[in-house]
């Protein structure tokens, strides 16, 4: 029994201690976040993240609108069917020809 008291009170030290470093280590987080969102650098880069997000979802969109009007005005298909076609009628006029 007094050797789970001896660890009840040394736990409850490291328990209180490490409460301690947090509470110090978050205050130092939050002034240096606050230092960092007063930073003139900091706003620049933040506003020009926010403009190349912005830019990056126009370029998806432009892609996704360019692959949409190609896929409608795919005419291969058409353009070769219509050059046998050609094909096919030249060489039945040079036979009519040579009869």
């Amino acid at each position: 029994k007094h050797k789970l008291e001896a660890a009840r009170v040394r736990l409850s030290r490291t328990r209180d201690s490490t409460r301690q470093q947090v509470a110090e280590k978050s205050q130092m987080y939050k002034t240096r976040r606050n230092q960092l969102q007063e930073n003139e650098l900091y706003i620049a880069l933040e506003k020009l993240e926010v403009k190349m997000r912005s830019l990056e979802q126009n370029i998806f969109t432009m892609q996704d609108y360019v692959k949409a009007k190609e896929a409608e005005n795919n005419y291969k298909p058409q353009l070769d069917e219509v050059a046998d076609i050609c094909e096919v009628l030249n060489q039945e006029c040079q036979k009519a020809a040579r009869l």
